[in-house]
């Protein structure tokens, strides 16, 4: 992974970490779900990523 690319990823997992905070205050448990799993695969790959290098 390109290294602008890995600080994407990083941001994004942040950012996604904030809305699904946002949608559990907001009562919104499907979308709390589906913003938790597209972290956990940025998790996954960036864990791959740093294993790699």
């Amino acid at each position: 992974m390109l290294e602008h690319h890995r600080r994407e990823a990083e941001a994004l997992q942040m950012c996604l970490t904030y809305l699904g905070r946002e949608a559990q205050q907001m009562n919104l448990p499907f979308v709390h779900l589906l913003i938790g799993m597209a972290v956990e695969e940025l998790d996954r790959l960036l864990e791959a990523e740093r294993r790699r290098h």
